[in-house]
């Protein structure tokens, strides 16, 4: 996963005021690839 996409998992993450996790990143760039 970039690093790139991770900052942008994060940043919305913190939008939504949700805890960044793993498992969530992995879905995230499972949808974003």
């Amino acid at each position: 996963m970039s690093l790139k996409l991770f900052e942008k998992y994060i940043k919305i993450c913190k939008e939504l005021n949700k805890k960044p996790t793993l498992k969530g990143a992995n879905e995230f760039k499972n949808i974003f690839r």
